[in-house]
């Protein structure tokens, strides 16, 4: 009898068993199951159009998941977590628990400490670990999938979007959940018209319609959309305007001009305030535009201790340094290491990286920027900056944004 003959066999048999060990879990998974209830073992997505979506990425919108696959076919996962009953598994643990007590007190006896030890066996290890709660098929969750794949077309310019599901059962205990998606035509960009209640930033049009470039006929997509807002949000924060955030800007979508186009309407919503004729009303104002005030640092900021009280203080020019004790830092390294500066406009880019290269010192363990509004001059109104440094070895690095002034805090 030759040696292949003999390896051919032996493969023969490993796979034979290997399919009868994978028939036996398979059917104590679908056993374990209730009446009525079904085991999920696929999903399907039937999609219609909608040539540059794929499959992959829908799947993923999917909530519900089929159980893990060994070899393409053995739900080894699903067969396991059945495989042991929690009375079992508690009758384990009490006796580990029991032999635990006892080597502790023979310790104990020979003068030892005790021993910390999980009563936790193998089998919870392997279950928590490797372990699946079979996936039976839920309607509910399904139908939430319908409607995250359409939220999920619509961001993608799909508008039309149509989802509809069916259940196939593969045989009484086992079903496939079909997904079928008829995308239609995505939308492009239409016409772009924009709202801006604010005197001054309409004045800034022509610069946002650069970083804002919603060019006609091309592709829409949400997801751009939102990193437009964040651009948007970011140029005017770099200009002054301290208190803007993205959440003033919006979009509106009329799909219904046209088939296939999205005419966009881009606003910009004034700040609101309370209204000093009816405390309950809201009045729109413009955005206020900052510049950049008085600098003081505080060092050796304890942020765990509320009785920080400084003993020293240096004034120099537009900076002030309070201090405990003595100052341990030449004030020229650290103003040469800001890039906030007196008289100009408020620009989040320059805290950023201000905050970098103070860090990058390698000296201080604690970082903290603050910003207080203290009054107006002329059209602009007027921040004071207030720098947090420690050098302390037991304190966390951690670095703030924030701003106080007479609206709350930013």
């Amino acid at each position: 009898m030759s040696l292949k003959f003999l390896h051919t066999t032996s493969i023969i048999k490993a796979l034979l068993i290997l399919f009868l060990i994978a028939g036996v879990s398979s059917c104590r998974v679908v056993k374990d199951l209730e009446d009525g209830e079904q085991l999920l073992v696929k999903n399907e997505i039937e999609l219609n159009v909608g040539n540059d979506l794929h499959k992959d990425d829908l799947q993923n919108i999917v909530k519900q998941k089929p159980n893990t696959k060994l070899f393409f076919f053995f739900r080894f996962n699903a067969w396991l977590y059945g495989r042991y009953d929690e009375a079992k598994l508690a009758d384990k643990r009490e006796k580990k628990k029991g032999r635990i007590e006892r080597k502790n007190s023979r310790r104990i006896t020979k003068g030892k400490d005790p021993i910390t030890e999980s009563d936790q066996t193998w089998r919870d290890r392997l279950i928590q670990n490797i372990g699946e709660k079979p996936t039976v098929y839920d309607s509910l969750k399904t139908s939430l999938s319908s409607k995250q794949l359409e939220i999920y077309l619509k961001k993608n310019g799909y508008f039309s979007a149509h989802v509809s599901h069916e259940l196939k059962n593969r045989t009484r205990k086992k079903a496939i959940s079909v997904f079928r998606i008829d995308a239609g035509e995505y939308h492009k960009n239409g016409k772009i018209t924009w709202d801006i209640s604010d005197t001054n930033l309409v004045k800034l049009k022509s610069e946002f319609e650069k970083i804002i470039p919603l060019k006609f006929g091309k592709r829409f997509k949400v997801g751009e959309l939102d990193e437009k807002r964040e651009a948007l949000s970011n140029y005017l924060r770099n200009q002054g305007y301290f208190e803007f955030s993205k959440e003033y800007i919006s979009f509106e979508a009329d799909t219904l001009r046209a088939p296939y186009l999205a005419d966009f309407t881009i606003s910009i919503a004034s700040k609101q305030v309370e209204s000093n004729l009816s405390p309950d009303s809201l009045v729109d104002v413009p955005h206020k535009k900052f510049s950049i005030g008085r600098i003081d640092f505080h060092l050796d900021y304890d942020p765990l201790r509320k009785d920080y009280v400084p003993s020293g203080r240096i004034l120099d020019g537009k900076f002030s340094y309070e201090y405990m004790d003595t100052l341990d830092f030449n004030p020229e390294i650290l103003t040469r290491n800001i890039l906030i500066k007196d008289g100009e406009l408020f620009q989040s880019d320059k805290v950023s990286n201000t905050y970098k290269k103070l860090r990058n010192l390698g000296v201080f363990n604690y970082i903290n920027i603050r910003f207080e509004q203290e009054g107006r001059k002329g059209e602009l109104y007027v921040l004071r900056c207030h720098i947090y440094l420690n050098s302390g070895k037991n304190q966390s690095t951690n670095f703030e944004l924030t701003g106080t002034h007479r609206d709350g805090i930013w």
